[in-house]
């Protein structure tokens, strides 16, 4: 199994790389979801991985939970570390299998992949995890919007 932190690119199969980043920078955790139902993790997915189709790298990254390997490694890496893929197409595989923690939901979504990277297609399956603040005194409600925690992908 591949893990996001070590391999952002390989692991988010499928990406579609534009030689620059489209749309604004925004730091990892201040996408607001605008208009999203907090209750769908799939949704949440299905969203990330549109934004990385359409080449908009900052929105993608700005999805990632601020502490995640992926966006301490910055929105510059992330996006070079997208450069390489020329198609996109992904889809929730599943339901959501959801887990409550202190004040904090997980959500495990399976998710298929298939793109071209450098020329050469790939499909993976494998899960997406987010999580979110619950619906707790104290939480804004951007703190309530899924955030991407880790991408785990195994090539088919």
């Amino acid at each position: 199994m591949i893990r996001a932190y070590l391999k952002p690119a390989l692991l988010i199969a499928g990406m579609t790389a534009l030689a620059a980043c489209q749309g604004t920078a925004q730091s990892p955790g201040t996408d607001a979801g605008a208009g999203t139902d907090p209750g769908d993790p799939g949704a949440a997915v299905s969203r990330y991985y549109a934004a990385l189709g359409a080449g908009d790298h900052a929105a993608a990254y700005a999805m990632w939970t601020p502490d995640s390997d992926t966006a301490l490694r910055g929105l510059d890496r992330f996006s070079q570390s997208m450069q390489n893929y020329q198609s996109l197409a992904a889809a929730p595989a599943g339901p959501a299998r959801l887990e409550t923690t202190a004040g904090t939901v997980h959500a495990e979504v399976p998710v298929r992949v298939e793109a071209t990277y450098r020329g050469n297609p790939i499909t993976s399956t494998g899960t997406v995890t987010l999580e979110r603040c619950n619906d707790v005194p104290g939480c804004s409600a951007a703190e309530r919007q899924w955030r991407l925690d880790a991408i785990a992908l195994d090539p088919q």
